[in-house]
């Protein structure tokens, strides 16, 4: 049987009209915080689904404003850093990545992301995006006996399950009203903790470059 994808590799040739040259230049205008270019890249009806939010961003408006947020958030020093490549059938491409602060790799940062893309005149933009990130939080073998707590209720409630699968929107206002009281502020102090770590550790990287600057005199 023959692969449905087609390893490339990131530093390898492409025409310009390729999926994987597409999806080059999405990540070089992420990492150059190019805007324009960026916004030449998404569709008019594009669904952009990252798996770390409840809801998917509907159209180049909303896809433009989460990518608008993320360069901010990364800065000038922080670059997505692309693995492989992955092309597949009917303009989709699949995308291993990870983060790099200066060139180091930032721990908890990689991901997977599918594209599928479409044409706009002769230009390749991008239609349908679903990004998942790799978690902090490494549950094991505790997610595999949630998964068997939740298919044992769906089994023995069959008429529940039925209707929480056709309304899939129900469970985000579900986590509104029950869950998110209870997690955000463990969320808002993991991100606290993580600030704080990164102030320390730039602290401690900059009394490293005085340390050596003073030997060197």
């Amino acid at each position: 049987m023959s692969n449905p994808f087609s390893m490339s590799h990131p530093d390898n040739d492409t025409s310009p009209c390729s999926t994987s040259e597409t999806i080059k230049k999405f990540y070089s205008s992420i990492n150059n915080n190019d805007l324009n270019q960026l916004a030449l890249l998404i569709s008019e009806d594009c669904f952009f689904d990252d798996f770390s939010y409840t809801r998917p961003f509907k159209g180049r408006k909303e896809a433009l404003k989460f990518l608008e947020k993320l360069t901010a958030c990364m800065g000038k020093n922080t670059k997505f850093c692309i693995e492989q490549i992955y092309e597949g059938v009917h303009l989709t491409t699949v995308v291993n990545w990870h983060l790099e602060w200066k060139k180091k790799q930032v721990p908890f940062t990689r991901g997977c992301s599918c594209y599928e893309l479409s044409r706009d005149g002769e230009q390749l933009v991008i239609k349908k995006a679903q990004v998942i990130i790799e978690s902090p939080i490494k549950p094991g073998s505790f997610a595999l006996d949630v998964f068997q707590k939740v298919i044992s209720v769906f089994d023995t409630f069959p008429e529940a399950a039925w209707f929480f699968l056709m309304n899939p929107q129900v469970v985000p206002t579900i986590y509104d009203m029950t869950l998110k009281p209870s997690i955000s502020p463990i969320i808002a102090w993991y991100r606290k903790l993580w600030s704080i770590t990164i102030t320390i550790l730039t602290l401690i990287y900059k009394l490293f470059l005085y340390i050596i600057e003073m030997f060197n005199k």
